[in-house]
């Protein structure tokens, strides 16, 4: 660095920063084209905290502020030149693309390729379209008269629903949803249990199933 020039009123701070600045160690700003090419020319994300940390601990990488990046990925992101999103279950789920963005550097948080974005998006907008259109041909025509039959189809009511059927294995979680629907309908629920072709010890009858009922507040009727 040299001996300060006398008179000279800058801290040995700015000095290094104007320095390694000068030298384009240190960069002021970032072209979100240069974040596209550098890190996801081949993948489909990378993670901002990773990122970010890279640029200090990598030997040779060029170093910026934190801001400086943030402020290069907003703009990279309202482009269009890449998306940011979260990382779940090992996929990118693009929540930003084509608008200003909220960024965290922390978590799952992750900037994703612009064709990964683009395809989702597309989906998402013609998901969208069919939901739109579904609801359009819902929509009656004034001018259709409906028969009698079925007026009187849709007139007819039950005041009792009684079912006794086998539940196949692993159908329980689809069944729940029709329990919850007849629940909804009607204010008594009643359902009976019979299970067999196995066993269960005592213990586990009494520490699990029982226990499991008493805590539910479910009075059970025992045979």
């Amino acid at each position: 660095m040299g001996i300060p020039t006398y008179g000279e009123d800058k801290s040995i701070d700015l000095e290094v920063y104007e320095k390694l600045r000068s030298n384009g160690q240190i960069l002021e700003k970032i072209a979100p084209l240069v974040l596209r090419e550098k890190y996801l020319s081949s993948k489909d994300c990378v993670f901002t905290e990773q990122l970010y940390q890279s640029l200090f601990r990598t030997p040779g990488e060029t170093r910026i502020d934190k801001i400086v990046l943030e402020q290069g990925i907003n703009e990279g992101v309202r482009m269009g030149l890449f998306g940011l999103g979260e990382l779940e279950n090992d996929k990118p789920i693009c929540r930003y693309f084509k608008e200003l963005p909220t960024l965290a550097f922390s978590g799952n948080e992750v900037m994703i390729n612009e064709a990964v974005c683009r395809e989702q998006w597309r989906k998402k907008e013609l998901s969208v379209q069919d939901i739109t259109q579904q609801e359009i041909s819902e929509i009656p025509d004034p001018a259709y008269e409906p028969t009698k039959k079925e007026t009187d189809f849709k007139a007819k009511t039950k005041n009792k629903v009684q079912l006794k059927f086998q539940v196949p294995k692993g159908k329980i979680s689809n069944i729940m949803g029709v329990m919850n629907l007849l629940q909804n309908k009607f204010e008594t629920l009643q359902i009976e249990f019979i299970a067999r072709d196995g066993n269960i010890s005592e213990q586990d009858y009494e520490d699990k199933i029982k226990e499991a009922f008493r805590q539910m507040g479910i009075e059970l009727n025992e045979e």
